[in-house]
């Protein structure tokens, strides 16, 4: 199923120029040399992945989970100040989980894919870019494949809140499905730090190898983690920029000073900090 999804983005990406009977042939050649390489790096590369499903509650514009032998851990979020729209509403994440007692769930996944460094870095060392730039890219595919058919399995099988689903590729482009998962960095989830969660109650590296650096980014790099969200009414959004107030809110919750949190969120900041 995660091939499927691989070759229909290829496809898609690679016919959407010229129409000439020239130009699509030379699609076509692309188009196979890409599928060769594809079958290449499917058995040579190594996807690797965790997923956690925890009871969690919201409280306040946060989201707490439970995990261990009564352990919390608060996922710090933010919420929209500006209007959206014709919408009055300024939504957060947050709200996209039940109150404390409502029995509500939150999930965690990381995925990667192990290889495509090296194998990039052999074909860049023989100096054929080319190749190197095409294992790079369809290792990005490929853990994203990864990432759709976890979160498949989550809605139908493992949490299994929409067992019924019957969506094909088209329809998870579009996002038809129920439910969403949030990735930290996406315009909702502005701040990477919520990701120190992540690697804490999954013992991401541990369970998978893929490494979270100082700066928060993913190794190796063919990585994505997130949140797993079910309500029926929750959507992707894009927070916007936030003002002074939620900021300095957004430090006493997470025991943080201004700075440090106007450092972490100067790409959504509403005002020009101080220094």
């Amino acid at each position: 199923m995660c091939g499927s999804y691989v070759v229909a983005t290829l496809t898609a990406v690679t016919l959407r120029y010229s129409t000439t009977k020239q130009s699509v042939l030379k699609q076509r050649s692309c188009l196979t040399k890409l599928k060769q390489c594809y079958l290449i790096l499917v058995t040579s590369l190594r996807g690797s992945a965790v997923i956690g499903l925890f009871p969690a509650y919201s409280e306040g514009d946060d989201v707490v989970i439970e995990h261990g032998d009564g352990k919390q851990s608060t996922c710090h979020m933010l919420r929209q100040q500006i209007k959206a729209g014709k919408s009055d509403v300024y939504v957060g994440t947050a709200d996209f989980i039940g109150a404390r007692g409502s029995g509500d769930h939150m999930g965690f996944f990381s995925c990667s894919v192990f290889g495509s460094v090296k194998m990039a870095g052999k074909h860049e060392e023989e100096g054929d870019d080319y190749n190197g730039l095409l294992v790079k890219s369809l290792a990005d595919r490929l853990v994203e494949a990864l990432a759709e058919h976890l979160h498949l399995k989550i809605r139908k099988e493992i949490w299994g809140y929409d067992k019924s689903e019957s969506l094909d590729a088209n329809d998870l482009h579009a996002i038809k499905y129920q439910g969403t998962r949030p990735a930290p960095g996406y315009p909702s989830l502005p701040d990477h730090a919520l990701k120190d969660v992540l690697w804490d109650v999954m013992k991401v590296k541990e369970n998978t190898g893929t490494i979270l650096t100082d700066s928060y980014a993913m190794e190796p790099p063919p990585s994505v983690c997130g949140l797993y969200i079910a309500h029926p009414d929750s959507y992707y959004f894009n927070l916007g920029q936030v003002a002074l107030d939620q900021v300095v809110d957004y430090a006493s919750r997470k025991s943080l000073t201004v700075l440090d949190v106007e450092d972490a969120l100067d790409t959504v900041l509403g005002y020009e900090p101080k220094k």
